[in-house]
């Protein structure tokens, strides 16, 4: 992965976040402290986006061990 991949990766998540955050905020105004359980759920979908599940090594091959990926990286 090049260094502009990475920087085009790390800002398309900054825009997931805010979107995420404008539609906590709007529904938190809407509902208010009734929404707890919302917000973890939020949290939860969030955090699924922003984890690399695979990715294709160098010669082609699927990694999908977390420990893998995070040495290729």
């Amino acid at each position: 992965m090049t260094h502009n991949q990475e920087d085009q990766i790390e800002k398309l998540l900054e825009q997931d976040d805010m979107i995420w955050r404008q539609k906590a905020r709007l529904k938190w105004d809407h509902l208010g402290e009734r929404c707890t359980g919302y917000f973890f759920l939020l949290n939860k979908i969030r955090q699924s986006k922003a984890t690399i599940k695979e990715m294709k090594g160098d010669n082609g091959e699927t990694i999908r061990d977390p420990k893998q990926i995070g040495d290729f990286i």
